[in-house]
């Protein structure tokens, strides 16, 4: 803001004097000098009253001060409707994406369970009819034994490929997203995973049954589970296993014992199925440990420190 003032006094105009203040800001006031120039830079944005009064050769200070009344503006920037502008974009903006999120989401659970239902209804049934049309060809009369034996065989082979794939339809399946979930589907797969061999499966404590777990991680945890005991049944030989599997607050413990065989770990160099079960924990962001002792059994066990930590967007979508 400049400012140019001249008094009535102009004989000699050069004796003049002249002072200002801004009120309610200078405490009192200040000289401008004789050509009358006032200069203010850098004022905040506010209205100011600005005071000036003059006095000629003879020193007598005029009485009453001439007043200018200034308003500075501020930038846009800082103005209220600005920052409600921008509060209000930023809340938008952030809700949109929210839904967009959610949208996404929704599109991916929808889009798993239409999988799953293919998968189950037309795949998982032409294998089914594939393994029961073996099953016939089997009992013909006129069939080779060499034959008869190929076609059982096959016939295996088709019933387990359709055990497979349903652990990928419920695995891919969003309704079976919970803890809970896979809790039962272990109890369900052990007797099929070791046939003739007594299982006891005991779950010590789930205190969040309905806790939802994202798709790798449910199978990571179940096929950590089937690993185990497919090597308890395939090394071990044993005529007992027991399964514990415990959960409190997200930690998760998992015990798979069998009487079998059981190795000595210095001695066994280690194979293709203990190192799926370390890379499985890993992938847990768990811990997997292998006790064995030769003709005492075997131990696998499983801690997931915090089972939460592991959760993703697929949360979002149940809540």
């Amino acid at each position: 803001v400049r400012l140019r003032v001249a008094a009535l006094a102009l004989r000699e105009p050069t004796r003049n004097r002249y002072r200002m203040r801004l009120a309610g800001l200078d405490d009192g006031w200040r000289e401008i000098g004789p050509e009358g120039e006032i200069a203010l830079p850098f004022l905040a944005p506010r209205t100011y009253r600005i005071e000036v009064i003059g006095a000629g050769p003879s020193g007598f200070w005029s009485r009453e001060p001439a007043v200018v009344t200034v308003r500075v503006a501020p930038p846009f920037w800082k103005t209220g409707w600005f920052w409600l502008l921008l509060s209000a974009g930023a809340v938008g903006l952030v809700a949109s994406a929210y839904q967009y999120r959610i949208y996404q989401l929704k599109r991916v659970e929808q889009t798993r369970r239409r999988i799953a239902d293919d998968l189950h209804d037309d795949i998982g049934s032409k294998i089914s009819s594939v393994a029961l049309q073996l099953d016939l060809a089997t009992r013909t009369a006129e069939l080779p034994e060499g034959h008869r034996d190929y076609l059982r065989t096959l016939s295996e082979q088709a019933r387990s490929v359709v055990g497979d794939l349903r652990d990928i339809v419920w695995l891919v399946d969003s309704g079976r997203d919970t803890l809970g979930d896979v809790v039962a589907r272990m109890e369900q797969a052990g007797p099929t995973l070791l046939p003739g061999v007594r299982l006891r499966f005991r779950h010590e404590a789930v205190s969040q049954p309905g806790l939802v777990l994202p798709m790798e991680t449910r199978r990571n945890l179940y096929l950590f589970f089937k690993e185990a005991l497919h090597n308890a049944a395939r090394h071990g030989q044993p005529t007992q296993v027991d399964v514990r599997l415990g959960e409190l607050a997200g930690h998760l413990h998992l015990t798979v014992q069998d009487d079998g065989h059981g190795f000595d770990p210095a001695t066994v160099a280690p194979g293709r199925g203990l190192a799926t079960l370390m890379r499985r924990a890993e992938a847990l962001q768990g811990h997997a440990r292998i006790e064995s002792v030769p003709g005492a059994g075997t131990t696998v066990t499983l801690d997931v420190p915090d089972l939460r930590s592991e959760l993703d967007d697929t949360q979002d979508t149940h809540d």
